[in-house]
């Protein structure tokens, strides 16, 4: 139990200790696939648990399986606490009364969706070939969590009946709870819900078993992928020896970050890679280090592997240089106190180290560890863990186109307080610079860090068409181009020896810095963001680089299908020559970034990146005369761009068509269905309600039907562009390939529905308003979704006091209201769709729907975006 009184919210985290180690010859997968069964409802609470949680207004809801344990965990308001706690003790205490054959059968087929759809993506059959490469067969470690499908279907009803029994039980558990709580309260509460479930039988439990790899494993892998890879294993201790935490440290001083010894050797100056990676699989009876590089085009896989080898090697002879290795140190505790700022976060640690380290603050261990780990220790480890026993896997492109609980009676569902919503409260301090530069900050105390959110107004659609992705090469050359007298491995070097965290993103409409740094460092990290935006050094060598990645990145988005579907999706909807005509993601086309010079990018850093343009909103525990003695000085001499606002054209037209694209041996369709939508300030309530309702929850209409009720998808999500101008508004959905056409119609048929026989019902909409009310207590939990609340301020231009007029028409949202405005845009016979599959396999489907003629898309949607002003 972790109480903390800053918002009225409690994190439940439940960990039970089984996962697939602990299936049988013949079980794959069954822990994966019960934790799916576990949301299908108990005796006392029958029906979707995931929807009665929503409906409680709960966040950071879900389940997950693992090698070692199988976790669910909530955070709700604590008006809600009492009925979460009651969900999980009954699940815990009746789940087994209410499972049933059509409810294995149903499961089971999302379950093989959900393996199909992960296993399908690029480089998604690594995993499965490295566990049984890397461990001996009968190892509790050698298949899966996905499991076998043969397995899968061979699952009973008997077997869940079993394994209920004997791990989901009081005794093979771990709760905790964080949050708006405190002991007695808690320890009350929890014998009230959970004390009347018997312990459950004693287990035996798998020993810590390091097998080792026979040297010179190797294997080579064909998959559809646009880029060769190479990846080198070993396997080494567990999590919480020392020996693993010490490799964690070598893992980052070879790949992470800029200025990491493997990208700077085989991405900026050789270069044979696209990107690299080093990190740890962590397990409970073992690990494995894990090396990864993804091929530049036409380059040896053979000369990338021995380079990658050289590279360890030099590092492990040569040693680690002090400063180096204090700088991963403080990056690592830095984003220790990062990952751990809310209360889910919090939660999901003290069970962690409960279940893996053996007790609550076992976690401690692992920091004095990482505290006393000298460049030597780590060496000496380095030297017997990575040595020859290690397993290598090339993945290169395949271009073919062819116990008796106590009795207990029926148990009454506590009751939610669904009036104890609260609006969020934001204290937001304003200061605007005489360069235009606006400030502004939320106090925080708490964990002693700051948050920096630094909003440009100047994103996609200021770009000229035919230079789509100049912004985003702008933004990745200003970091990696380095600023100042350091060049872009020492500026990345110098953000992480202060412990401080630094990225660059954008959108159509601006591009943002995030700075999060320790508080004692806020003056050193403010000089250095100065830098980064007052004097970028943009050299050509550096933008010559990024472009090609940025190329190879475009040729890994093909290989990937929703991505593809993402990518086309703006060129079909928005009118030619929109601003918003962009492709998501990396926002360019091939031809568009071919045809960028260097001086265009230095051009778009003068017009566009200045001080009247940018907002700072900072966030944390320090107040706003310490943060402007930091930003003044820094930022004065900082000069405005002068360039012009452009305003979004709000004119467009529906293009409703069918639109395909051939993927030969793809076993699924990615479908997608949508239009663009104008949405006023008025409308984000009904709308929010509406979309949840329709396609964007869990209990949404649309994944009911696909995936609850006839399996034929892991699920539905909504999409929905973030500009200020016209929305791109739709749903995508992966499904089984025989049932493409079956999915097309029922989504059409639901979008009907709404404006005829099944309009929305008061019912649906007060579940949906009552649950977002009640979930609104966790906007403001943690320094990003603050800033985050203050930024959707600044973007729609709205005054401080928005978010409680926002909820407050939430509370009044009548159904009238939801309904009004989907008879607006809710557009059934004018969607454009875009399927992704093999038309071999579905293509007669499609040509039987009857929906007008299909444009078939073949080079991957150049032509949809223009080559030309």
């Amino acid at each position: 139990m972790h109480e903390n009184r800053t918002s009225p919210q409690v994190a439940l985290n439940l960990w039970y200790r089984v996962g697939s180690k602990d299936e049988g010859p013949g079980q794959t997968g069954f822990a994966h696939l019960f934790e799916h069964l576990m949301f299908g409802g108990s005796r006392n609470l029958p029906g979707s648990f995931l929807n009665h949680l929503i409906e409680a207004g709960a966040t950071d809801l879900n389940g997950t399986t693992s090698h070692d344990r199988t976790n669910y965990y909530a955070t709700v308001p604590t008006a809600a606490l009492d009925f979460v706690l009651f969900a999980e003790s009954d699940r815990m205490g009746c789940f087994i009364d209410t499972v049933s054959q059509a409810t294995l059968d149903l499961q089971r087929n999302v379950v093989l969706n959900e393996k199909r759809q992960t296993e399908s993506v690029p480089y998604g059959g690594i995993h499965e070939r490295q566990l049984r490469a890397t461990y001996p067969q009968g190892h509790p470690y050698a298949h899966t969590v996905l499991g076998a499908e043969e397995d899968l279907l061979n699952a009973r009803l008997e077997d869940v009946h079993a394994w209920f029994r004997r791990y989901y039980t009081p005794s093979n558990a771990v709760l905790t709870l964080a949050g708006d709580i405190d002991m007695a309260t808690a320890k009350a509460k929890v014998e009230l819900y959970f004390g009347w479930i018997a312990s459950g039988p004693p287990l035996s439990r798998p020993a810590i078993q390091v097998p080792p790899i026979v040297p010179g494993t190797r294997e080579v892998l064909e998959d559809r992928v646009a880029h060769g890879c190479v990846r080198l294993i070993w396997n080494i201790p567990p999590y919480g020896n020392a020996h693993h935490t010490r490799l964690g440290l070598l893992a980052d001083l070879l790949a992470n970050g800029l200025s990491s010894r493997l990208h700077q050797r085989l991405v900026v100056q050789r270069p044979l890679a696209v990107e690299t990676s080093a990190d740890i699989s962590s397990g409970m009876l073992a690990s494995q280090f894990i090396v990864t590089a993804i091929a530049r085009p036409e380059v040896s896989l053979a000369d990338l592997e021995q380079a990658i080898q050289d590279e360890i090697g030099l590092l492990v002879t040569q040693g680690i240089a002090v400063d180096d290795l204090q700088r991963v140190k403080m990056a690592q505790w830095a984003g220790f106190l990062n990952q751990h700022e809310t209360m889910a976060a919090i939660a999901e640690l003290f069970s962690s180290s409960q279940v893996l380290l053996g007790r609550p603050d076992g976690f401690h261990q692992v920091l004095a560890q990482r505290g006393s780990a000298t460049a030597e220790s780590i060496r000496a480890t380095a030297l017997q863990w990575l040595n020859e026993q290690c397993y290598t896997l090339w993945v290169v492109p395949f271009t073919c186109n062819v116990a008796e609980r106590q009795g207990m009676a029926l148990r009454p569902v506590p009751a939610i307080r669904r009036d104890a919503w609260s609006a969020p409260s934001l204290e937001v301090h304003r200061k605007r610079l005489n360069n235009g530069l606006q400030v502004l900050l939320n106090p925080r105390a708490g964990l002693p860090v700051v948050n920096l959110l630094l909003r440009v107004d100047a994103g996609a659609a200021v770009e000229p068409a035919a230079r789509a992705g100049l912004a985003r090469l702008t933004r990745r050359l200003m970091l990696e181009g380095g600023a100042g007298a350091r060049d872009g491995e020492a500026l990345t070097a110098a953000f992480q020896q202060i412990g401080a965290s630094i990225s660059l993103g954008g959108n159509q409409d601006c591009s943002w810095i995030r700075l999060r740094t320790l508080r004692s460092n806020l003056a050193e990290a403010v000089d250095l963001l100065g830098d980064l935006l007052l004097h970028p050094r943009l050299p050509e060598a550096v933008f010559e680089r990024i472009r090609a990645s940025m190329l190879d990145e475009l040729a890994q988005e093909a290989t990937s299908a929703p991505a593809l579907v993402q990518r086309l999706a703006p060129g079909l909807l928005y009118p030619e020559g929109h601003p918003y005509a962009r492709p998501a993601f990396n926002q360019c086309t091939q031809a568009s970034l071919q045809a960028v010079r260097v001086a265009e990018v230095q051009d778009f850093y003068q017009r566009y990146i200045g001080p009247e343009r940018t907002s700072l909103v900072v966030t944390g525990d320090v107040s706003l005369a310490e943060v402007l003695d930091c930003i003044q000085p820094r930022f004065a001499q900082w000069h405005p761009c002068r360039s012009p606002q452009r305003p979004i054209p709000c004119e467009f037209s529906p293009r409703p068509g069918l639109f395909v694209v051939d993927r030969p041996g793809a076993v699924q369709a990615t479908l997608f269905a949508g239009s663009l939508i104008q949405i006023a300030l008025a409308e984000f309530a009904p709308f929010a309600v509406l979309n949840e309702i329709l396609g964007n929850g869990f209990g949404s209409r649309l994944n009911m039907r696909l995936r609850e009720e006839n399996a034929w998808t892991y699920g539905v999500g909504s999409l929905l562009s973030d500009g200020i101008g016209p929305k791109l508004w739709g749903v995508q959905a992966t499904v089984d390939d025989a049932r493409t056409s079956d999915a097309m119609l029922e989504i059409r048929q639901i979008y009907r529905d709404v404006l005829a026989q099944r309009p929305f019902t008061a019912q649906e909409v007060e579940k949906s308003r009552e649950s977002m009310l009640l979930g609104l207590a966790g906007m403001t939990d943690c320094l990003d979704r603050l800033s985050g609340s203050i930024e959707h301020l600044l973007k729609y231009r709205l005054p401080d006091d928005y978010w409680q007029g926002y909820c407050q028409q939430l509370a009044d949202l009548h159904v009238d209201e939801v309904q009004h405005l989907a008879r607006q845009i809710v557009q059934p016979e004018q969607l454009t769709w875009i399927v992704v599959g093999d038309l071999q396999r579905i293509g007669a489907a499609l040509n039987a729907l009857d929906w007008g003629p299909m444009g078939r898309i073949t080079d991957l949607g150049e032509s949809l975006y223009p080559s030309h002003y």
